[in-house]
C-alpha cells in the first residue's frame, strides 16, 4: 500500500497525480529530486514487526526508505497514500516507521480524507516506512477485495513477509521495481472477543442464599457471570463474571470478599512495578491511581472470582448490587486496547497491561481536553511520539521489577512502546467503531449481581446436600459435635446451636441437627467413643405432619437422586445388590444396606409398600443399629 506516497514540504505545494508506472511521486517543495524512494530493506526485527502485525490482522503496503538530499523543512514533510477505494467506515489507516531506537514499528498521527481514500501525514524525519490498515475481519476482507478488483498486486502476508529475511526483501523489491501498487494482508481476529461462560465448580449456592439476581443468559451478553459455592469452604458463596467483549470492564464488590481472584494480571508483580516507577515520578503514581478510581480493572476474556461469607453479604443493603461491572472509561478503553493487542502479539497478561498502564498515565494530561476514544487515541499517540523514549525508560524500570534483566528489560520496554503507537492509530479507533459506543450506554442490570439472603436461623432446604457413604452435605462421620455446629452455623449464616439430645450416662447420645427447621429431622448417634467423642452416623427421616412446613423434597439425595419417599426399585437401580433384612418395626418393610470405602455404610430403611422412610449414613456398626444405642 505504501507504494502509493507522495511527500511534500507544508509549503502548499501539492504533490503530483501518481505515475501510473511507478505509482510513488516525491515533492518538496517544488523539488521532484529533492528525495529518494526506493525499496525497504528489511532487517530480522523490521520484519518481525510486520508479522505481528499482519498476523493480528491488518493490511499493509510495500516498505519504502525514503532520504532528502537536503536539510528537512522545519515545517516537515507531509506522507500521502492514496487507496484505490475508500476504506470500509469499520476500519482506521495510519502511516508508520521503523524506530530503530525503540526497535519497533511506531505509528504516527495521521488523517484519513472525508471520502476515506487519501491518508496524510506530516512527519519530521524519513526513513523505513509502511501503512497500515487495521479492522475487522469482514472489513479488512473488504480492503483486500476491493484492491484486487482495482488491480492491485494482493498477497496474503504468511507468503510475501512470512518466510526468511532474504526472500521477503527479494518480494518487496521485485515489487516495487515492477511499479505496482502490491499490498500484503492478513485477516486476523485482535478487535473483538466472544468467550465461554464461567464455570463454577459447586453450581448450588450455600442455603444461607435465597435468590440470586442476575441477567438471562445469552451468549452476546457484556459479562457472563455463573455463581455457586466454594468446594474447599461450602459455606461460601462464590461469584464469578467473564468479559465478553474486546475491550476491559472495571469491577467494583459492595461486600469485603474471604477472596478473590483476576486472570487479567499476575496482581502482586504487577502492583510491585507500578508502584516502583511511582515511587520516582508522583505524577504518574497519581494518574495509574486515577486509571483504576472506579475498580479494578478485569481485561477481555479475562475473570474475576470472589468468594463471600454469609455476614459479608447481609452486611449490603436489600436489593443492591453485590457485584457490579462498569464500562471502561476513555483511558481504561485504550488501556485494554493496547494490553490487548500486546498480549495478542505473545506478551505475557502482566507485561502487557504494565505497557499499556504506564504509556496511558504518562499521558495523563494529553487526555484533559478529550471526551471520546477517537481523540483520546490521537491525543496518546501524540504524547507517545513526543515522549516515546522516557515513556521507555519508565516502562524498563517497572520491567526490572518483574524479573527481565536490564539488557533484556531495555529491548522490550522500547518494542512495546512502539506497538501501542499501532494499537493507538489503527486498532483502538476500529474496535471503538464496532462495540464501545454502544456498551457505554448498556443497563447495569446486564452487568450486576444482586444476593438476597435467608437472613440465618435455620436450614429449610437440604436438597443441595448429597448422602455420601460416611457424609451428608458438609458433615461427615467423625465430627466432633462442636465441629458440626460450625458447619451447620457456617451453612446457615449465623449460629445454630444442635437440637435436642438423649444423653445414656456418658455411655450414648442420640439427638437432632436443630430444634426446628428441616434439619430437626437429621438425627446422630455418637457411641464410639461415648457421648462427648465423635459423631457415628446420620439419620434422615421424612415429615411426621404437613405443620412441619416442609416435604421430602427438602431432604439430602444421594448421587443418583434418591432419599426418603424413594422406592426399593429406586434404590436397587442405584447401588445393585445390597444386604437386606427385615424390617424389626414395620412387616413386610426391610433394612437395605450398601458399603463403602472403609468402615462407612449406609442403610434405606423401607415400609410394607417398599417405600423408603429413613436413610442412616454412617460408619459400622453404628450404621446397623435399629434403636438408640443398639
Amino acid at each position: 500500500m505504501a507504494a502509493i506516497l507522495a511527500l511534500a514540504a507544508l509549503s502548499g505545494c501539492a504533490p503530483a497525480e501518481p505515475d501510473p508506472g511507478s505509482r510513488i511521486t516525491v515533492a518538496v517543495d517544488g523539488d521532484s529530486d529533492a528525495a529518494t524512494v526506493t525499496a525497504g530493506t528489511l532487517t530480522e526485527t523490521s520484519l518481525d514487526g510486520l508479522r505481528e502485525a499482519t498476523a493480528a490482522g491488518a493490511v499493509i503496503g510495500v516498505p519504502t526508505q525514503i532520504e532528502l538530499d537536503g536539510e528537512m523543512p522545519t515545517t516537515g514533510v507531509q506522507l500521502t497514500r492514496v487507496y484505490p477505494e475508500p476504506l470500509p467506515e469499520e476500519t482506521a489507516a495510519a502511516f508508520m516507521f521503523f524506530n530503530d531506537e525503540l526497535g519497533g514499528w511506531q505509528a504516527v498521527p495521521s488523517e484519513l480524507s472525508a471520502d476515506r481514500r487519501t491518508l496524510t501525514a506530516t512527519v519530521h524525519h524519513l526513513s523505513l516506512w509502511d501503512d497500515i490498515v487495521a479492522g475487522g475481519q469482514q472489513a479488512l476482507q473488504s480492503v483486500v477485495n476491493g484492491a484486487k478488483s482495482a488491480g492491485q498486486s494482493v498477497q496474503e502476508a504468511a507468503a510475501a513477509v512470512g518466510n526468511s529475511l532474504e526472500e521477503a526483501n527479494t518480494n518487496i523489491g521485485k515489487a516495487f521495481a515492477d511499479g505496482a501498487d502490491a499490498l500484503y494482508f492478513g485477516i486476523g481476529k485482535i478487535f473483538d472477543t466472544r468467550v465461554d461462560d464461567p464455570v463454577c465448580d459447586m453450581p448450588v449456592t450455600p442455603l444461607w442464599v435465597e435468590s440470586v439476581v442476575v441477567i438471562d443468559y445469552n451468549a452476546n451478553n457484556p459479562i457472563l457471570f455463573c455463581t455457586g459455592r466454594d468446594a474447599n469452604s461450602p459455606e461460601l458463596l462464590v461469584v464469578k463474571a467473564r468479559v465478553n467483549r474486546g475491550f476491559a470492564y472495571t469491577v467494583t464488590a459492595a461486600a469485603t470478599p474471604q477472596w478473590s481472584y483476576n486472570s487479567t494480571v499476575e496482581q502482586a508483580a504487577f502492583d510491585a512495578a507500578l508502584q516502583a516507577v511511582g515511587n520516582i515520578d508522583t505524577v504518574i503514581a497519581q494518574s495509574i491511581s486515577d486509571l483504576s478510581a472506579n475498580g479494578v480493572i478485569v481485561g477481555p476474556a479475562q475473570e474475576i472470582s470472589y468468594g463471600f461469607s454469609s455476614t459479608a453479604v447481609d452486611s449490603v443493603p436489600i436489593g443492591s448490587p453485590l457485584v457490579t461491572l462498569h464500562p471502561p472509561t476513555v483511558p481504561q478503553f485504550l488501556t485494554s486496547s493496547i494490553a490487548s493487542a500486546l498480549v495478542k502479539w505473545g506478551l505475557s497478561s502482566t507485561d502487557g497491561y504494565l505497557a499499556a498502564t504506564i504509556a496511558v498515565a504518562s499521558c495523563t494530561n494529553a487526555l484533559k481536553d478529550t471526551s471520546d476514544v477517537l481523540s483520546g487515541a490521537a491525543a496518546v499517540l501524540d504524547c507517545l511520539g513526543e515522549a516515546d523514549e522516557e515513556i521507555a525508560n519508565k516502562l524498563a524500570l517497572a520491567l526490572l521489577e518483574t524479573g527481565s534483566s536490564p539488557q533484556a528489560a531495555g529491548a522490550a520496554a522500547g518494542s512495546m512502546v512502539a506497538k501501542a503507537s499501532l494499537v493507538l492509530a489503527v486498532i483502538a479507533p476500529a474496535t471503538a467503531a464496532l462495540n464501545f459506543v454502544a456498551e457505554s450506554v448498556t443497563p447495569e442490570s446486564t452487568r450486576t449481581v444482586t444476593v438476597f439472603t435467608t437472613g440465618g436461623g435455620e436450614l429449610d432446604d437440604l436438597s443441595s446436600w448429597v448422602i455420601g457413604y460416611g457424609t451428608l452435605g458438609p458433615l461427615t462421620a467423625g465430627m466432633s459435635i462442636d465441629q458440626i455446629t460450625e458447619a451447620l452455623s457456617a451453612e446457615a449464616g449465623q449460629t445454630i446451636e444442635t437440637g435436642r439430645y438423649d444423653d445414656f450416662s456418658g455411655y450414648c447420645r442420640q439427638g437432632a441437627l436443630s430444634s426446628t427447621g428441616t434439619t430437626a429431622h437429621i438425627g446422630y448417634l455418637a457411641e464410639s467413643a461415648g457421648s462427648n467423642g465423635p459423631v457415628d452416623r446420620f439419620s434422615i427421616s421424612g415429615p411426621y405432619e404437613p405443620s412441619d412446613g416442609f416435604t421430602v423434597n427438602d431432604l439430602p439425595r444421594t448421587a443418583g437422586g434418591n432419599s426418603v419417599g424413594s422406592t426399593e426399585a429406586d434404590i436397587r437401580a442405584e447401588f445393585g445388590a445390597m444386604e437386606e433384612r427385615a424390617n424389626p418395626y414395620v412387616e413386610g418393610g426391610k433394612l437395605l444396606t450398601t458399603l463403602g470405602p472403609g468402615i462407612s455404610g449406609i442403610v434405606f430403611v423401607t415400609d410394607e409398600t417398599g417405600t423408603v422412610t429413613q436413610v442412616v449414613t454412617g460408619n459400622v456398626p453404628q450404621v446397623y443399629y435399629s434403636e438408640g444405642c443398639a
